[in-house]
């Protein structure tokens, strides 16, 4: 079973924001494509996207808090 592209993407964009505890920046769009591609290369194992987004840089590494995209009304993402 193949997974589409579009679900693949989706699937690893909304780990990477639970993962992280709110949305990406748009500088960290490269950082979910590179997750995606190796999502996708590696037969779409999950555990092995697990293990991908937890070694990643981009997961190892703070966001500046005034850059980081808030909901409405302030609350957590």
């Amino acid at each position: 079973w193949q997974v589409p592209s579009e679900i693949a993407f989706e699937l690893v964009r909304q780990l990477y924001r639970h993962a992280n505890g709110r949305l990406e920046l748009p500088t960290e769009e490269p950082a979910i494509d590179r997750l995606t591609e190796r999502f996708r290369a590696g037969g779409h194992r999950f555990l092995d996207l697990l293990l991908d987004l937890a070694t990643s840089e981009a997961f190892r590494t703070t966001a500046d808090p005034d850059l980081v995209p808030r909901r409405e009304g302030g609350g957590a993402p």
